[in-house]
């Protein structure tokens, strides 16, 4: 065997085995895959904030389109509109009354590759939130994955809130006194 051959069957053996230890990396091991929320629909004026600051302002009588935030965004309802958001596939939803600010410091899923492929494989669900104001009502009733499957954590500016129901109310009067209401899911 020639010199160019045996370096060319090596070459393709080594690269065959890191493809193997990359795709058994990936049976094993669980990774994140990154999601985000999605405002339905809103009334009134609402901002997007990217984490570099930038700004895009939506006014409801000009856009009708879904909104898309990602982690670290920012969502400004401004007083006296509302929004409508979505979090994960069919995991949730919050309705938002302004004036306020609600940040998605996290939002993903934790699985190895067949659970992110498949749905008969274990998935964890995160979904951190930051809320500065406003009034929102949480609903994770009829949900996809289930609440108990999620761990929710609320940044409020009294500390952190865990819920332990499917649905709760969050207010932050202008004094910045927090309420949390647990409340029966319709």
């Amino acid at each position: 065997m020639d010199q160019t051959r045996r370096s060319i069957i090596i070459s393709l053996i080594g690269l065959v085995v890191v493809i193997g230890l990359a795709v058994l990396a990936a049976l094993l091991i669980p990774f994140r895959v990154n999601e985000g929320a999605t405002v339905q629909d809103f009334t009134g004026v609402i901002e997007r904030i990217t984490p570099d600051d930038e700004r895009t302002q939506y006014e409801a009588s000009l856009t009708s389109a879904e909104v898309d935030l990602a982690t670290g965004e920012r969502l400004v309802v401004h007083p006296g509109s509302t929004a409508a958001l979505t979090f994960f596939e069919n995991g949730g939803r919050a309705n938002m009354t302004g004036p306020g600010t609600l940040t998605l410091v996290e939002v993903h899923r934790r699985a190895t590759l067949p659970g992110h492929a498949s749905d008969n494989f274990n998935r964890d669900y995160v979904l951190t939130l930051k809320q500065k104001g406003g009034s929102v009502h949480y609903y994770f009733s009829d949900t996809e994955p289930a609440f108990d499957d999620i761990d929710i954590t609320l940044h409020l500016p009294n500390g952190n809130y865990t819920p332990d129901t499917p649905c709760w109310l969050v207010e932050i009067s202008d004094e910045g006194v927090t309420t949390t209401l647990p409340f029966e899911c319709p």
